[in-house]
């Protein structure tokens, strides 16, 4: 996962490792394990949406849940420097 061996198999660990050992950008990292779910979730709406494509029906009200955890620890703002 993410190019490390088989003994990382958790998203959120393989990220960290990630970001610890080549002093990546937040934004190069790939996503941590509650934005995949919610990806993977939209993609799958997305092929739904695609294989009822020829059907006629009315939907209103759709919404987009991107997370269900904060974006970032609370504590984060106070640890970043800006110069």
């Amino acid at each position: 996962m993410h190019g490390f061996s088989d003994d990382h198999d958790d998203v959120n660990e393989s990220r960290f490792l990630l970001f610890c050992s080549k002093n990546q950008q937040s934004q190069n990292l790939p996503p941590c394990q509650d934005a995949l779910e919610k990806y993977t979730q939209r993609e799958n709406y997305q092929g739904a949406i695609w294989r009822r494509a020829l059907e006629a029906t009315t939907d209103d009200g759709i919404s987009i849940d991107w997370m269900s955890l904060p974006q970032a620890p609370q504590a984060l703002p106070d640890m970043i420097v800006c110069g």
